[in-house]
C-alpha cells in the first residue's frame, strides 16, 4: 500500500511539562486512533534507517535541501508480521509516503544488502531500485513509543514520542535483547503535528506559544549523532 499524498508535517521538542499541560487538551478534542486503543493507548515503534557510506541522506537534511528522501524498515510491538519498508519524501514542510508491507525473508535480504530480487508489488521493485541506486546500506535503529490521536478536520493526526533510544550493537530488527541509549535528555519527547488542507484554530491556539520549540527533527540522523561518538557505525 502506498500513499502518495503531500501533508504538513510540524514538529516540537517539548518538555515533560509541555506534554503535561498539553496532553489533556488533546485527549479532550480529538480521539485515539484504533491501534492506540487496542494497545492500552501506546505502541512501540523500531525503524531502520538506510543510508549511503558517505551520509548523503543525513548531508541533505543538514544542508537543507528542499526535497529529499530517505528509507526505512519499520516495525511495531515487535512483531516481525507488522514490517513494511518505506520512503518518506520529505518537501520544505509537506511529507508523503511510499511503502509496502515485507516479509521476514524480504527483510533479511535486503538488510543483507541483497536488492536485486523483486517482490509480489510495484512499491517493493520501486524501494529496492531506489536502494541499489542510490548505494543504501542499513544504518541504525530507532526505537520508541508512540500515541496518536486523530481528527476528522483536515485529516488531523497528532502524536506524542517518547522514551526514544538508540540501539548501539545491531542494525537487526529482530536482534535479542540490544544495547540502548536514549536520545533525549529531561524526559523531553517529539510532539507531532500532520493535517492536509488546513489548521484547526483549537490545535494553532495549542500550539501558537510552542513556536519557538518548533524544530526540523529527524530521530534518525540524532540517533547517529548520538552513537558516534562510540564508534558503533
Amino acid at each position: 500500500m502506498s500513499d502518495k499524498k503531500f501533508r504538513n508535517e510540524n514538529k516540537y521538542l517539548i518538555s515533560y511539562m509541555d506534554y503535561l499541560t498539553i496532553h489533556p487538551i488533546v485527549a479532550n478534542f480529538l480521539r485515539r486512533d484504533p491501534y492506540c486503543t487496542q494497545e492500552g493507548g501506546i505502541y512501540e515503534i523500531r525503524s531502520l534507517y538506510f543510508d549511503s557510506p558517505d551520509n548523503v541522506t543525513v548531508k541533505d537534511k543538514d544542508l537543507g535541501v528542499d526535497r529529499r528522501a530517505k528509507i526505512r524498515i519499520r516495525m511495531y510491538r515487535g512483531d516481525p508480521n507488522t514490517m513494511f519498508m518505506e520512503k518518506k519524501i520529505k518537501d520544505n514542510n509537506y511529507i508523503s509516503k511510499l511503502r509496502t508491507n515485507i516479509s521476514i525473508d524480504e527483510y533479511k535480504r535486503i538488510i543483507s544488502g541483497d536488492y536485486s530480487f523483486r517482490g509480489y508489488n510495484a512499491e517493493l521493485d520501486a524501494l529496492l531500485i531506489y536502494c541499489k541506486n542510490s548505494n543504501l546500506k542499513p544504518a541504525v535503529i530507532v526505537e520508541y513509543d508512540k500515541e496518536v490521536f486523530i481528527h476528522d478536520a483536515s485529516n488531523l493526526r497528532i502524536t506524542f514520542d517518547t522514551n526514544a533510544h538508540s540501539w548501539l550493537n545491531t542494525i537487526d530488527l529482530l536482534a535479542k535483547n540490544p544495547i540502548k541509549m536514549p536520545i533525549f535528555e529531561n524526559n523531553s519527547l517529539i510532539l507531532e503535528i500532520k493535517y492536509n488542507y488546513y489548521l484547526p484554530s483549537f490545535v494553532r491556539s495549542l500550539v501558537t506559544p510552542l513556536e519557538t520549540k518548533r524544530i526540523s527533527f529527524s530521530k534518525f540522523e540524532h540517533c547517529l549523532d548520538t552513537i558516534r561518538p562510540l564508534d558503533f557505525i
